[in-house]
């Protein structure tokens, strides 16, 4: 969790992609078909792309992995 929690910064994105109420999903839900329908998300990638922006990759921890006993 500190891995996601450190690349994430203080914007709450998993707050605003996963609402609790039925107005904030009909809001999501709303906004993602607006963007993808009218394809913004398209054109802001080419956008960036013309721009020089690339993709960052993180580099990922490596966790010890444990296996529980039966």
């Amino acid at each position: 969790m500190p891995f996601a929690k450190r690349q994430q910064g203080d914007f709450p994105a998993m707050q605003m992609m996963n609402p609790q109420t039925q107005l904030g999903l009909y809001t999501r839900n709303a906004i993602i078909r607006a963007v993808t329908g009218s394809k913004l998300d398209r054109m802001a990638m080419g956008v960036a792309e013309w721009l020089g922006f690339q993709e960052n990759k993180f580099p990922l921890p490596v966790y010890q992995w444990t296996v529980d006993p039966e």
